[in-house]
């Protein structure tokens, strides 16, 4: 049905009712509006009249919006027409030149926007002319706004012709810009009234910005002499305007906005185009110089401003470009004053070492350890009234937004460049603090915050300069012990500063003492911000390279104690993930000597989980720490396992939100409880049976884990064998060969692994099941190239393909022969080629046995390839030599053992496949390895054993003929391996 404006107007009303189903009721029919010819220029129709409400108007250009992002591209389906397109652009730059509210306005702007995004230049030339003409108009504002976020648009176009595009426009368009942004901005400081000119001045400047970082750099220096001048002065000026205007709105936001902007612009101009911005660095020195001691702009510069200001000098002072000759080479590699004389100030002057004086660089240090890291008194308030919230850890970019991170990277960045001036001044700070002789006042006890973490940032450079044991001892020692309200501050920065020294420059001797000062202030009785402190130092010092556990042990105790009270006292999910990571760390360097705590933190965690249902690296460290705690147990209790098997089964969901987040730790955690748990719990063993609906899916994700899952499969398949493989026996063959097509040589190689590790727990069953995958091995087999892991792994499934089910070996080689037009023996004869290529180039001894083993069984039990056999008898002969002689041990009797042979009744062994450890998965990996023929069979006897079956299966004569083939020296070798003379050279010729 044809839709008229009445309609339509009467949807977007409905639309905007608070009634959810008249909402949903508006927002259907709109939906089926959306394909009919002339919808969109309808809703700019009842945009453009003034007589409808403001609000419909603004719905109706909101619908718009969301239209031009569905239908404007030409081959979207129900793309809108041509002629429609036209007249919409018309409207829209028609409305421009109306009055409108700063919504409507908005909202114009970024139609526009999206609308040039498509068809500017090719069918929207008239769109710049018309923006750049009503500039100066009296609807400047509307148009600039456009302006500013057309734009915006261009810039995030990527393609090679739309750069140029834009390279031409941004050109054409910046002289007038920053004309009308020099007009607005002086009208402004002139009558200081007129929110339209500040407002437009804003938007000019932002412009400005865009232009000149995403604009070409040929010529950016003469665009920058055409502004930055003016910029530097007017930045002054407008802070002066906003500390005048103070919080009388909308000035006082506008006026924020205008300095921050401009900010940005000099930081950002700097980082795109170092070498042009050469000529305004010591402008940048002088106003950071200016912020920092000038105690009167510190009234008028608000923080994010100086933040930029900050940053701007540090990426000023390590810029190789304004650092003498190497100025001028980076001016010349970088193209900006190609063709031309460099200026003045680049010609081999270090702009960074003449601006910045040695008594500059030491009062500039001083001004930032003593005015700008002191906890001021607006911090010590939030201290008082959220103290979690203020203990919070800060760090990533925190430093390019935030004022404390900020003076601490420029210290450190100073020190490294003026090095020895700063060294000697923090040497000096720290001379200048003497041992308290009265109560501390809050100056004096901000004055030694300020001053021990500047040494606390800088151990690396203060290392020479400062006895670290001596200073612990005589004064850190007794500073710790003052008990004075205003001395909380000093005592939680040299927690943090003892953290960040421990180990560089505190001797072994006096880490007992550093454990017994920072547990002192995990008790209980102590602030909660100052015991997080000392928490996160423990966490600290203990993961330190030089912790020593059983220095540690004797704290051990106290410091659980005193973390499970920490852990009861804070509410907030940033302090409690503190404490975890701390006590996971403990746990992992402490190992068994944690296993009495482990029931009492597991019964903190089901609570933990539930408050940090919203807080996802909270339960990340939840995860972690039971992780550790699983791994470094002795014996896991199992009353452990409920908790933690709920705990995977929620983070391993794939209908779970939070998987993405949990899944790694997870999977960590579930390798963990596969590894601990007995066979002989059920309640357990069920539940884990259970979470094995949750593997295939995971493989199916892709790789990003598929190690950990197929480590998980593996681990299932030894714990519970043929119970968990005929539990999705078909899925698991179809997800795991699905993905073997599509994975690297890697991925291939995982799951391969899982094959094998089901052949060697049930060979029948197995080898049915992956049949599939074990044609994949095969093919490795006979391939040319050798990739060493994954050759091995293909190795050891032939063999026991071979060895354990000769019918599914046959089926595959004959499967390869109708695929490849052969047959069978010619497959078996390249088989038997390409492993007598190989088997010198594998790597895992065990396997190399196995193949040994196999391929004698193959001289008796396959004789009927007589052929094949009889061309490889002396290859074989001589393969299985070499491995004798690196297996074989000789006692000093002369007896010759097998080393890789395990009794039934050993204890766990060095010579297994796996490293053991004291987990229970690996006592049942131990019962699988001693039951491998590579381990079961003493070789030199199975080769006794199998040469006699020859020669009682083809007789004397053929025998002989047999063993004529092998050469002297390793018939030699096999009769000192047998020794029963039947190698012997004087019976048989050579």
């Amino acid at each position: 049905m044809a839709m008229s404006l009445q309609d339509l107007t009467g949807v977007l009303v409905q639309a905007l009712c608070q009634d959810q189903v008249n909402v949903k009721e508006a927002e259907a029919k709109l939906s089926s509006f959306e394909v009919q010819p002339g919808y969109h220029q309808a809703l700019a129709t009842v945009f453009r009249n003034a007589e409808i409400p403001e609000q419909v108007r603004w719905m109706a250009l909101v619908c718009l919006k969301n239209g031009v992002n569905r239908y404007w591209r030409k081959n979207a389906p129900g793309a809108i027409a041509d002629t429609e397109k036209a007249v919409i652009r018309d409207m829209l730059l028609q409305s421009l030149t109306t009055t409108l509210g700063q919504q409507l306005a908005l909202q114009l702007a970024l139609v526009i926007a999206k609308v040039s995004r498509y068809d500017f230049p090719g069918d929207w030339q008239a769109v710049v002319p018309h923006l750049m003409n009503h500039l100066d108009s009296p609807y400047g504002y509307q148009c600039s706004l456009a302006l500013y976020h057309f734009i915006k648009s261009l810039t995030t176009k990527r393609i090679l012709s739309d750069r140029y595009v834009f390279y031409d426009v941004s050109s054409r368009m910046f002289y007038p810009i920053v004309a009308c942004w020099r007009a607005t901005t002086q009208a402004f400081l002139a009558e200081n009234v007129d929110v339209d000119l500040l407002q437009r001045s804003l938007l000019s400047l932002k412009s400005i910005k865009l232009l000149l970082v995403h604009g070409q750099k040929k010529g950016v220096e003469e665009k920058l002499a055409a502004c930055f001048e003016d910029m530097f002065n007017w930045l002054l000026t407008m802070l002066k305007c906003r500390a005048f205007c103070g919080e009388r709105e909308p000035y006082a936001t506008l006026l924020t906005k205008w300095c921050l902007q401009c900010s940005k612009v000099f930081l950002e101009v700097q980082y795109q185009h170092t070498s042009a911005y050469i000529p305004y660095v010591k402008g940048s020195f002088s106003l950071a110089v200016q912020f920092a001691f000038n105690q009167e702009w510190r009234g008028v510069m608000f923080e994010r401003c100086l933040v930029n200001t900050f940053n701007l000098l540090k990426s000023c002072i390590t810029e190789p470009a304004y650092r003498g000759e190497q100025a001028e080479q980076a001016a010349r590699e970088t193209g900006v004053y190609e063709g031309r004389d460099l200026p003045d100030q680049v010609s081999g002057t270090d702009l960074v070492l003449e601006f910045f004086t040695d008594s500059m660089v030491a009062e500039f240090l001083q001004r930032l350890i003593l005015d700008f890291f002191p906890v001021s008194q607006a911090e010590l308030d939030e201290w008082q009234a959220n103290p979690e919230e203020f203990a919070a850890e800060q760090g990533g970019d925190l430093w390019r937004y935030s004022i404390k991170p900020c003076t601490e990277s420029l210290f450190v960045t100073l020190l490294r460049i003026f090095r020895e001036v700063a060294e000697r001044e923090v040497v000096s700070l720290v001379s200048q603090i003497q041992p308290l002789q009265v109560e501390p006042t809050f100056a004096e006890a901000q004055r030694r915050q300020a001053t021990y973490t500047a040494v606390g940032l800088a151990p690396y450079m203060l290392y020479d300069h400062l006895d670290f044991d001596k200073w612990f001892l005589e004064f850190l020692i007794p500073e710790l012990r003052v008990n004075h309200k205003n001395y909380l501050i000093v005592h939680r920065t040299i927690l943090w500063m003892l953290s960040q020294w421990s180990d560089i420059k505190l001797s072994e001797r006096h880490r007992p003492l550093l454990y017994e000062t920072l547990a002192a202030f995990v008790e209980p009785d102590k602030d909660l911000v100052v015991r997080l402190a000392a928490c996160q130092a423990t966490k600290d010092v203990v993961d330190d390279f030089v912790f020593i556990a059983d220095q540690f042990a004797p704290y051990l105790d106290f410091y659980m104690k005193a973390i499970f009270q920490l852990l009861t006292d804070l509410q907030d999910c940033q302090g409690k993930m503190v404490v975890l990571q701390t006590t996971t760390f403990i746990v992992e360097r402490m190992g068994k000597r944690c296993d009495p705590f482990a029931e009492r933190i597991v019964a903190f965690v089901p609570l933990l989980w539930t408050e940090s249902s919203e807080h996802i690296m909270l339960r990340v460290a939840i995860i972690s720490l039971l992780t550790r705690i699983i791994d470094n147990m002795q014996a896991v209790d199992a009353s452990l396992f409920p908790t933690t098997l709920s705990i995977i089964a929620h983070s391993v969901n794939p209908d779970e939100p939070q998987q993405v987040f949990l899944l790694e730790e997870a999977l960590d955690l579930w390798r963990a409880v596969l590894e601990a748990v007995r066979e002989g719990d059920p309640e357990t063993n069920f539940c884990l049976l259970e979470l094995t609906r949750f593997i295939l899916p995971i493989v199916e994700m892709g790789s990003d884990h598929l190690e950990a899952i197929t480590g998980i499969l593996k681990l299932h398949i030894v714990l519970f064998k043929m119970d968990f493989l005929q539990r999705y026996p078909e899925q698991l063959r179809d997800v795991l060969c699905s993905s073997f097509v599509e994975l690297n040589i890697t991925g291939c190689m995982l799951i391969l692994k899982v094959v094998d590790m089901a052949i060697r727990v049930a060979p029948v069953e197995s080898v049915k099941l992956f049949y599939p995958l074990i044609g994949y091995a095969l093919e490795e087999i006979v391939e040319e190239s050798h990739t060493r892991e994954y050759t091995n792994v293909s190795f050891s499934i032939w063999c026991r393909v071979l060895l354990y089910a000769e019918v599914a070996a046959m089926d595959l080689l004959r499967d390869r022969a109708a695929a490849k037009q052969s047959t069978p023996e010619a497959q078996m004869r390249l088989v038997m080629d390409c492993w007598m290529k190989k088997m010198g180039n594998i790597s895992v001894v065990q396997t190399q046995k196995l193949m040994a083993i196999t391929l004698l069984r193959l001289l008796v039990d396959y004789w009927n390839w007589s052929d094949i056999m009889y061309k490889n008898v002396c290859a074989i002969a001589l393969a299985v030599c070499e491995l004798l002689n690196d297996i074989t041990e000789v006692a000093e009797d002369g007896t010759q053992t097998d080393s890789l042979l395990i009794p039934a009744d050993s204890p766990e062994s060095v010579n297994a496949e796996v490293e053991l450890d004291q987990s229970c998965h690996s006592a049942r990996m131990f019962q699988i390895i001693k039951k491998d023929v590579a381990h079961t069979i003493v070789l030199s006897d199975f080769l006794l054993h199998q040469m006699r079956a020859l020669a009682e299966k083809v007789g004397p004569q053929k025998f002989e003929e047999v063993l004529q083939e092998i050469d002297c020296e390793t018939r030699d070798m096999l009769e000192s391996y047998t020794k029963t003379g039947m190698f012997a050279r004087n019976k048989y010729t050579c």
